[in-house]
């Protein structure tokens, strides 16, 4: 009986192009390209539901990373790439805020960790240092942190807060012996410095000679004293708090304004009226002692107002009033 006779390798390989033409004009079907997708990825969760699969096809896929990104080219490419993709998603506001939130959380965990802490500020001050050796981002830095500075000073909470740090930085290094001593030194140095100028001999000068002649002027003998006493009591309390009907020196006077400011302020018509004891004018101006303006500060109705304590007295009958004028005789 003949031996069959073996299909030449070129056959086999005929075959293979013949499958692998098929199989791309089946994938130029929309339908088919779908149905294969399908089941390319039903089989593959499948395989990735074995463990052992999963980290053989874990350590593949890093060995061929690892691989790829060893070539120049390919890491220029995948940069590109993800700088595109994070553009992309990054111009999703709603994207923008999770990711924020999330590096927020990681680097609130990484900062938790007091070694990560001395690593990110060896950081930040080498980078810093390299980057103030330029001149012109020198110059610009200092630009920026003044004008920031000057912002933050002009509200005067922040000009008190500095002062009291300042205050209290001064006084905890001046109870050092040694610092006191290298301030004295300094200061000496820069006293004898400014004052081999000419110029400043003479400023220093004329201000010294300004202070002598303003102590010189203090009333000291018993005729200045009695002469300021008469002033004072001549210039008596004259001025009248439209609160509590109490007279005041112009020295007291706390608060003077206007109904259209104290309305613009939030404070209510029925309480004006119930605070002030005449007829509300817009364009009078009304005073107010210290005690009663510290009610009305807060908002409230000030203790010792005539209305509020029944204190307000009787209207004088005009015979009555005869009885303070002198008396003349006939």
């Amino acid at each position: 009986m003949p031996q069959k006779r073996k299909k030449p390798a070129l056959t086999e390989r005929g075959e293979k192009n013949r499958a692998k033409i098929q199989k791309q004009n089946k994938r130029k079907d929309s339908e088919y390209r779908d149905e294969e997708l399908s089941r390319d990825n039903s089989s593959r969760r499948a395989r990735r539901s074995d463990p052992e699969y999963l980290t053989t096809e874990n350590s593949r896929n890093l060995s061929s990373l690892r691989a790829r990104r060893s070539n120049p080219e390919y890491q220029q490419n995948e940069l590109q790439r993800n700088n595109s993709s994070r553009r992309a998603r990054r111009s999703d506001p709603e994207y923008l805020t999770t990711e924020n939130s999330r590096d927020l959380r990681s680097l609130r965990a990484r900062r938790s960790d007091p070694e990560y802490q001395q690593e990110e500020l060896e950081r930040n001050n080498s980078s810093r240092r390299a980057r103030r050796s330029d001149p012109e981002y020198l110059t610009t830095e200092n630009s920026r942190n003044l004008s920031s500075l000057r912002a933050r000073r002009s509200d005067p909470e922040y000009q008190q807060e500095e002062l009291e740090r300042n205050n209290s930085s001064r006084r905890a290094r001046r109870s050092n012996p040694e610092y006191q001593q290298n301030e004295l030194q300094r200061n000496n140095s820069s006293r004898r410095a400014r004052r081999s100028d000419p110029e400043y001999q003479q400023n220093e000068i004329e201000r010294d000679n300004s202070s002598r002649r303003a102590r010189r002027e203090i009333p000291t003998s018993w005729n200045s004293a009695v002469a300021t006493y008469e002033k004072n009591i001549r210039d008596g309390p004259c001025h009248r708090c439209y609160s509590c009907d109490k007279l005041i020196f112009s020295t007291q006077i706390n608060m003077k304004t206007n109904i259209n400011d104290m309305i613009e302020k939030g404070y209510p018509e029925p309480y004006l009226r119930a605070l002030i004891l005449e007829e509300l004018y817009d364009s009078e101006e009304y005073i107010f002692c210290s005690t009663c303006n510290g009610y009305i500060r807060s908002k409230k109705f000030p203790r010792f107002n005539i209305n509020n304590s029944n204190l307000k007295f009787p209207v004088i009958p005009p015979e009555f009033k005869e009885l303070n004028l002198p008396w003349k005789g006939k």
